[in-house]
């Protein structure tokens, strides 16, 4: 390897850390300091700045994509770069100022305080997670959606069009509306145009390790939720939960089977991290520890994040935007009945506006 193209390759890692790791925690920091103490980590940071990464893009992107015919990609790299680099540097500053997020120190003490089980458990998994990575990066599957979602990330970065060429002929056409408003392949599209990479070669190397990983993170979250008292158990579920992933594999349609051969299209996003991330708040929002008193109510900043997780929905299908909206209503109800509080009720209703704007613009369109 010669060194220009090793310093290439330095210069696309490092420009994949900024836009993948760096920028999301950046734009997690900002709801961080409304939520209680114990919730701001920073796994939690992190996957809140991904949730709010999406929807930003998304939101910018549908009006690109419905108002600009030519050189869409352009238009929206303009807007959408500036506008997140914004809130990251927003983000940043006020934790500076305010200080509200006290990172944890992970040091060789205090793993020394866990158990040799624990420990031993962690190990399988993180072994168990190493596989799965070095399979996805070397073992990558070709699946025949690619002919249309890849290639309209092709399109994007090669010719500007969002939406608007025929991925199969290469031949312009009116805007598919049917495919237009999930823009998870655009989202590939900007993120490889920013680290010179080709789309392809981004989604079939990198982004799976990505996603796998932070499809974990929130398992992970999950567990902390559940599991609180007996930490020591932590490690058998996310074994559990790594384990049914890999052998989940019964027919094409599981969520299991898009998770590890087709991580990069936007259903198996929709269905490994939207869905579930919906639960999640929903655990949040419901958590209730023993010194909290049991009138208390849940910090408003998790139904707007909720809200905000609903509209970025639309970025990995249109699908995802219903199937959350349904299952916020039913949670909300449930909830709602469960403590005998309506409140909880009309915030899960109004938390699905702007999922209803969704889809009322993919009926008007």
């Amino acid at each position: 390897m010669s060194i220009t193209l090793l310093l290439q390759f330095i210069l696309q890692f490092l420009s994949l850390m900024v836009w993948l790791l760096i920028i999301p925690f950046l734009v997690g920091l900002l709801p961080t300091r409304f939520l209680p103490e114990k919730f701001r980590t920073p796994g939690i940071i992190f996957i809140f700045g991904f949730i709010i990464y999406l929807a930003v893009f998304e939101l910018i992107g549908i009006i690109v994509v419905l108002n600009v015919a030519h050189g869409g990609m352009a238009v929206l790299q303009r807007f959408f770069t500036p506008v997140i680099i914004a809130l990251a540097a927003l983000g940043l500053a006020m934790e500076i100022v305010k200080r509200s997020v006290s990172l944890p120190r992970i040091s060789l003490s205090h793993i020394k305080t866990f158990s040799w089980e624990s420990k031993i458990l962690w190990l399988l998994f993180f072994l168990i997670l190493g596989f799965q990575f070095l399979m996805a990066f070397t073992h990558t599957s070709v699946d025949g959606d690619d002919a249309f979602f890849i290639v309209q990330s092709v399109i994007a970065v090669d010719r500007g069009f969002l939406y608007r060429v025929e991925p199969y002929t290469g031949y312009g056409t009116p805007l598919d509306i049917r495919n237009a408003l999930a823009l998870f392949p655009i989202w590939i599209a900007s993120i490889a145009e920013k680290a010179r990479l080709h789309p392809k070669i981004l989604a079939h190397s990198f982004l799976p390790i990505y996603l796998l990983s932070l499809t974990y993170l929130l398992y992970f979250q999950f567990a902390k939720c559940l599991i609180r008292r007996k930490t020591e158990f932590i490690p058998v579920f996310m074994i559990f939960i790594t384990l049914i992933q890999m052998f989940g594999n019964v027919s094409i349609f599981t969520n299991e089977t898009f998770l590890m051969t087709r991580t990069w299209q936007g259903k198996s996003l929709a269905a490994n991290f939207i869905i579930p991330a919906v639960l999640w708040l929903f655990l949040l929002i419901g958590y209730k520890d023993e010194a909290e008193e049991s009138g208390k109510q849940a910090p408003a900043i998790y139904w707007f994040l909720l809200a905000i997780l609903l509209w970025a929905a639309g970025i990995a299908s249109s699908l995802a935007v219903f199937l959350g909206l349904i299952l916020t209503v039913l949670l909300g109800l449930f909830l709602s009945l469960y403590r005998r509080n309506i409140r909880l009720l009309i915030n899960s209703t109004l938390a699905c506006l702007p999922a209803v704007v969704h889809v009322l613009i993919y009926i008007f369109y």
